[in-house]
């Protein structure tokens, strides 16, 4: 069962919740009978789960560590009210692991793995960054220039290295593939917001940055709820060129304040390209899933790709 597929049961629990024409009703008996296979699973591979717990603890613990290190040496007040934002969700992004520990199928065995893995660790590291970044937006207090650019180095180097450990150990699993998308759009995405409101971006980019990864997550959800056919989120070519011109983008956009002035023409520029690619990438994946339609091999398959190290991680 490869990530884009779909397990028979949640097939028929869809099929009933659009039956039901999505009440409350019926969405309520979906989420339980969701909670009831989740906690079953658990119950099923304990091992699994005391991994996958132990390392949402020790990414907890370095994300206190982190807010701990800011409160001693440079802001105690942002590390205070940053605090409660970021450790929620760092509990969600625990509770959705746990929630998802069924798709822990290697990609050659149905049967599930022994231990959560170092490389989701990692990703689930990445969850932690985006977490840090949330928790600043909910303070009211946006991350800074500096602040930014360390979550950014975090969050690629926990990217390149996810992707390499499940190749080089024989982790890649449908929850591997699951879990790094998301860490990739949470970070990505909180990041993109706190370039918007520090001004650090153009409004105009950040605005079609939002919507080149919402328009996605959008067209996934669709397919899920409206269809019952399963998403695939997975990285193509022309999105990580987009990646790439994106990541440079943000990295000028982060540029000392003493070179904004001589880097200012390469900027423009690079921000141009980077639209032009933001607006091609999905133009383009609608006309290959039109395309596809038509000759009746239709599979949804919506990119969120980032950098160039997301490539076809797991």
């Amino acid at each position: 069962m490869n990530a884009g597929e779909m397990s028979p049961i949640v097939q028929e629990w869809l099929n009933e919740l659009r039956g039901s024409h999505f009440t409350l009703d019926a969405w309520m008996l979906f989420f339980r009978r969701a909670w009831i296979q989740a906690r079953s699973t658990a119950q099923a591979h304990p091992a699994l789960t005391r991994s996958c717990l132990r390392c949402a603890a020790g990414v907890a613990a370095a994300q206190g560590g982190a807010l701990t290190l800011e409160a001693l040496v440079a802001d105690t007040r942002a590390a205070k009210r940053t605090a409660p934002g970021a450790l929620v969700w760092m509990a969600w992004a625990s509770f959705d692991c746990w929630a998802h520990l069924g798709m822990a199928q290697a990609a050659h065995d149905r049967s599930l793995q022994h231990t959560f893995g170092l490389a989701n660790a990692a990703t689930l590291a990445r969850r932690g960054i985006a977490g840090l970044l949330i928790g600043r937006l909910l303070s009211g207090q946006p991350a800074s220039r500096s602040y930014i650019l360390t979550t950014t180095v975090g969050a690629i180097i926990t990217d390149c290295m996810d992707g390499l450990i499940a190749r080089r150990h024989q982790q890649t699993s449908r929850l591997g593939a699951y879990l790094d998308s998301i860490a990739d759009l949470e970070v990505w995405t909180a990041m993109i917001i706190t370039l918007g409101v520090t001004r650090l971006w153009p409004t105009w980019l950040t605005s079609l940055a939002l919507l080149r990864w919402l328009a996605p997550v959008a067209a996934a959800a669709r397919s899920y709820f409206a269809s019952s056919r399963g998403v695939v989120m997975g990285s193509t070519r022309a999105g990580r060129i987009a990646g790439v011109a994106q990541a440079l983008s943000v990295g000028l956009a982060l540029a000392p304040k003493g070179c904004a002035q001589r880097i200012a023409g390469f900027r423009t520029a690079v921000y141009v390209l980077t639209a032009a690619q933001m607006i091609a990438t999905p133009l383009s994946r609608a006309v290959s899933v039109c395309e596809a339609r038509r000759s009746g091999e239709y599979s949804a398959h919506w990119g969120l790709e980032h950098t160039a190290s997301s490539a076809s991680r797991r």
